[in-house]
């Protein structure tokens, strides 16, 4: 392929990941791309959604990941459903695997809305069965 053809098909794809991130903020999201650069990381190549504050600025909650573009433009093309993680947290535990967790202060856990007490919590990345669904969750640290 010659550069000027890998220039175009790389100009069409920040486009349309372009394309993407407007219809999603329209939807009260942002959406990123996880800048990790290890292949062996779990959040490695994913585009990540957090839910943006009133003022437009990044709240830095993450509402999904997705492993693709596409499935991020699909998921945007569906539009809002609220009514999704109420339905999602009541599916049986053994239909999640965790993918990831790290161990976080009780300050960071305060500013999530944790009322758990004092102490690390840990956020654990779960994602559902059927490899579409991810799911934050945050525990008090035993």
């Amino acid at each position: 392929m010659t550069s000027s053809r890998l220039l175009s098909v790389n100009t069409s794809e920040k486009v349309r990941e372009d394309r993407v991130r407007r219809m999603l903020a329209r939807q009260g999201y942002q959406l990123t791309k996880s800048g990790r650069r290890d292949h062996r990381a779990w959040d490695y190549a994913k585009y990540i959604l957090t839910h943006l504050l009133v003022s437009g600025a990044d709240s830095g909650r993450v509402a999904r990941y997705f492993d693709s573009l596409d499935e991020a433009e699909e998921w945007a093309l569906e539009g809002d459903r609220e009514g999704d993680l109420k339905v999602a947290s009541a599916w049986p535990v053994e239909d999640w695997e965790e993918i990831g967790t790290i161990e976080v202060g009780a300050n960071w856990a305060a500013q999530l809305g944790s009322s758990s007490g004092a102490g690390p919590h840990l956020v654990r990345v779960l994602r559902h069965k059927d490899q579409r669904i991810r799911f934050i969750r945050l525990d008090p640290k035993e």
